[in-house]
């Protein structure tokens, strides 16, 4: 075997090897995956009414029987902020519901008496905590003046007094006539709204308020006019 041979086997060789140990070999890496999860609040209220000065409280509703004009009813009516909610705003609506006045019976509810009733429902609320606006179909929007945090109780009313009236007006007309006040609270989220729902004195103002009532579908926030309600 000449020398040309053999330097050409060797040369073989040493490719084989190189190979060989090339295909063990690996570059040291490492790689790490951060899974960031974003957990979305909530807005949870509650609403409850309670007829014996919050001994109970119900959520479906009470029921009066026997009354008459000038009587003061405990009647309480609250929203409780869940414990795991964001901070929110709340507001309130109060709507009437009884029988118009037929002229044939005698009997129903004139447009005075639905006022004056109202009239009632609003002198009820602390207008210290609540901005309340009376709408163009009657009913009560009651907005909060503050952003409510969790667990808060805010409470619309604790009584009402029924209006007197004379011999005219909560007269005969309504024996045994029946009404119903529909309550129904809202609550929008409070965090980043500031600027949308404050007005200028810091209290959430009805003007404010406006898109959301649309946006829920309730009452517009709109005042009646020359309303004294």
């Amino acid at each position: 075997m000449t020398k040309k041979n053999i330097l050409s086997i060797v040369v073989a060789l040493a490719l084989v090897a190189a190979l060989a140990v090339g295909a063990t070999l690996a570059f040291f890496s490492d790689e790490d995956t951060a899974t960031n999860t974003f957990t979305m609040g909530k807005v949870d209220i509650d609403l409850k009414e309670s007829d014996d000065g919050g001994e109970t409280w119900t959520d479906d509703g009470l029921t009066f029987e026997k009354l008459v004009p000038g009587d003061t009813t405990p009647k309480m009516a609250k929203v409780t902020v869940a414990e795991d909610s964001n901070d929110c705003y709340i507001a309130m609506t109060v709507a009437l519901e009884c029988n118009d006045y037929d002229a044939e019976t005698g009997k129903g509810f004139t447009d005075e008496e639905k006022s004056m009733l109202m009239t009632a429902v609003k002198n009820a609320i602390d207008a210290d905590k609540w901005t309340v606006v009376p709408q163009n179909d009657g009913s009560l929007l009651c907005i909060y003046k503050e952003a409510s945090v969790a667990e808060a109780e805010v409470v619309l009313f604790e009584e009402i007094t029924l209006p007197l009236g004379d011999k005219f007006v909560f007269g005969n007309n309504l024996a045994e006539e029946e009404f119903s006040l529909v309550l129904n609270a809202y609550a929008v989220q409070a965090d980043n709204m500031e600027e949308l729902m404050e007005g200028e004195s810091g209290e959430v103002s009805p003007e404010n308020f406006d898109w959301y009532t649309n946006m829920i579908n309730a009452t517009p926030a709109t005042p009646a006019p020359d309303s004294e309600a």
